[in-house]
């Protein structure tokens, strides 16, 4: 019946070349990346050497505990603890000798000169000094606290004038 059906072909093989366009977007992807690499070779070498400072992202953690706890929290203990966890910030980021035996009217000058920010601790810092001793008021002392938090939050992300940062 059917005599003249012939048998079906293979398909022709497909060849490796040209590539189609992913690969050569690929290609240029890759291309591209190695000499990137290889030009900022040198400083992605000293960032990876770097030494990590853990003390950051926690310090970071606890700033911002504080000021969500801002409105709820006694403003005594807040100015307690923030006086302790700013003290901890400078000896982490500029060394137990530079600043831990430090006090009073010396530590605040000591904070305003080595601030990043250029904060003026010496007149906001004396709220930290006098708060913990006062007797109970009702003055509100939460911009203050504010502005101190977030000069605290710059101290976090910069390294100390003169001092490599552990």
């Amino acid at each position: 019946m059917n005599t003249a059906l012939r048998d079906i072909n293979g398909i022709d093989s497909v060849g490796w070349f040209p590539p189609g366009p992913g690969w050569w977007v690929l290609a240029i992807a890759l291309i591209l990346l190695f000499y990137l690499i290889k030009r900022n070779w040198k400083t992605l070498l000293a960032w990876y050497r770097r030494p990590r400072a853990p003390w950051r992202r926690d310090a970071r953690r606890q700033l911002n505990t504080l000021r969500k706890r801002l409105d709820i929290a006694d403003q005594k203990t807040l100015a307690a603890e923030f006086s302790e966890l700013i003290r901890r910030i400078a000896v982490a980021r500029c060394g137990r000798e530079a600043c831990a035996g430090l006090s009073g009217k010396a530590w605040l000058a000591w904070l305003t000169e080595n601030d990043p920010g250029s904060f003026g601790w010496n007149e906001h810092g004396e709220l930290l000094q006098e708060l913990v001793y006062a007797p109970p008021m009702e003055e509100d002392h939460r911009p203050a606290f504010e502005q101190m938090i977030k000069a605290a939050h710059l101290w976090t992300e910069s390294a100390c004038r003169g001092k490599a940062d552990a």
